[in-house]
């Protein structure tokens, strides 16, 4: 999980005392010998499930001090967004809140509902992580104010992982969509289209940044030594897209949305099928970049 979203959540708690808060976990399952595993800090032999966001619960939820039931719309409308930029994200799971009613476990309701979504055909993945804060804590890092838990597909019992969740650095790259591309408790105020006000991210387009322009300037240029002339560049939203042909592989390199964020994704396909990703940071992109360009020789 990332360490920024623990961060949000208790922002989140915090403007909600007396009422139940939540949300939706978006990220990525990565299958074993991923390279963004050892890039990111984890055993390369082991699949995970990484956490970089969450969908807020949305203007239109109902909170109570005992139950929590999120705008589906807005958090359907919020996803769908977000896979047309990235089409491996994936619904992890769901984080709630009981720091308003001293219950410090999962209650009969929720495990009913947590039971029912992993089991579900339409519900992607085998896994289905929970978090449940159980108070809210003076700082993100203190200890024992949010436990974990996972659900499995086809099982009656579910697990207890709080030990064994890792906090790492790999920060959103839709923080322009679900609002949480900014530092805790930065942002302006903007109204929703049911008059609601919800927290708004005030940082600039990333391609709009002056480091942005001179990146994007540099690396067409190395783009064009290595391509030619199959070089394309697309934008989606705020998400800018540099990408070279060489036959049947395709390299991409995916920048950052906004300035709040530092993380590219290069990606390696071959006849449409992808083969590789890497996620760097900025100032290392072209060592990403030389390992695809390897991947890619030997493909040819």
């Amino acid at each position: 999980m990332d360490r920024n979203v623990l961060g949000y959540i208790t922002a989140d708690v915090a403007k909600s005392p007396d009422a139940e808060e939540g949300g939706k976990f978006v990220g990525y399952l990565l299958g074993s010998h991923n390279t963004e595993l050892q890039a990111i800090g984890l055993n390369p032999e082991t699949p995970a499930l990484v956490v970089t966001d969450y969908l807020p619960s949305g203007p239109n939820a109902v909170r109570s001090a005992v139950e929590l039931l999120p705008d589906g719309e807005y958090q359907e409308r919020l996803f769908r967004q977000i896979e047309g930029l990235d089409s491996d994200i994936e619904h992890l799971g769901s984080w709630h809140s009981h720091h308003c009613n001293g219950l410090r476990t999962l209650s009969d309701g929720d495990l009913r509902g947590y039971f029912r979504t992993v089991n579900k055909t339409a519900y992607r993945l085998d896994w289905f992580l929970v978090s449940l804060v159980t108070r809210l804590p003076s700082d993100p890092s203190d200890a024992n104010w949010i436990d974990h838990y996972v659900f499995v597909r086809g099982e009656r019992e579910y697990h207890r992982i709080t030990n064994t969740v890792k906090v790492i650095d790999r920060p959103t790259r839709f923080g322009q969509i679900t609002t949480h591309s900014l530092k805790v408790g930065q942002g302006a105020r903007r109204s929703d289209d049911a008059g609601t006000q919800v927290q708004s991210a005030t940082v600039d387009a990333w391609y709009e940044t002056a480091e942005g322009r001179r990146i994007l300037a540099e690396d067409r240029d190395l783009f064009a030594k290595h391509f030619k002339e199959h070089v394309t560049a697309t934008r989606r939203a705020s998400v800018i897209t540099l990408a070279g042909r060489i036959g049947p592989v395709v390299i991409s390199m995916i920048y950052p949305s906004d300035g709040g964020t530092s993380q590219v994704a290069v990606s390696l396909r071959c006849n449409d099928v992808g083969i590789l990703k890497i996620s760097s940071e900025l100032k290392w992109r072209w060592l990403a970049m030389n390992a695809a360009l390897a991947g890619a020789a030997e493909l040819r």
